[in-house]
């Protein structure tokens, strides 16, 4: 098959979304450099170099789903409150001894303009919850921790992980256009870009 052939494929509209193996595709090398760079899993990890990680999350989500409220409710009015992940943050930094008041925000957020921006940081943050459940393991292991106990935030949605990231998965697909695939991988790139700096500063 020729160059131009597989273009036409790609273009045709009778041709299946790629949108999400795209997604996996294309934010591959960002996705592995922040979970290099952060290190959840090395088994040195210490409670204060965790609370440290904890604060920079939710000095991160804090203003993220401030920012993408508008459009949440304007497009999916119902999804934020029981995807938000500010509540377990808080519960763990409260579990840890740390005021959230007293927490740096980040403000060099990704863009979240339009729908689509939106939809491929969600993307990212979304997609956290599912290597969320093997730092959950890792963290009741190393440190003793659980969902109850300081480690509400890596566990998620528990048992739903599964069921809400399929969820998730079939609200992008069904809300953007093919024609929107660029822009929605774009935003995901740069939100995972964004994690990192915000998240492994001064590693």
């Amino acid at each position: 098959m020729t160059n131009t052939s597989v273009t036409v494929a790609h273009d045709s509209p009778t041709a299946p979304r790629t949108l999400l193996p795209r997604l996996k595709n294309e934010t591959r090398e960002v996705h592995e450099s922040l979970e290099r760079d952060l290190d959840l899993l090395r088994p040195d990890l210490t409670l204060e170099r965790y609370r440290v990680i904890v604060e920079r999350f939710y000095g991160f989500y804090q203003p993220w789903e401030e920012a993408l409220q508008p459009l949440l409710a304007e497009h999916l009015p119902d999804f934020a409150g029981p995807r938000s992940k500010l509540p377990k943050l808080r519960e763990d930094l409260a579990f840890l001894a740390a005021d959230p008041a007293s927490v740096a925000l980040c403000q060099a957020l990704p863009d979240c303009i339009e729908w689509p921006q939106a939809l491929g940081g969600l993307y990212v943050t979304e997609g956290a919850t599912l290597g969320g459940q093997i730092i959950s393991r890792h963290l009741e292991q190393t440190l003793g921790l659980s969902a109850r106990r300081g480690a509400a935030f890596f566990s998620s949605y528990g048992l739903q992980v599964g069921a809400m990231w399929r969820a998730f998965c079939a609200i992008l697909q069904t809300q953007t256009t093919a024609e929107q695939d660029e822009v929605v991988i774009a935003a995901a790139r740069q939100t995972f870009i964004s994690i990192h700096d915000w998240l492994c500063e001064g590693e």
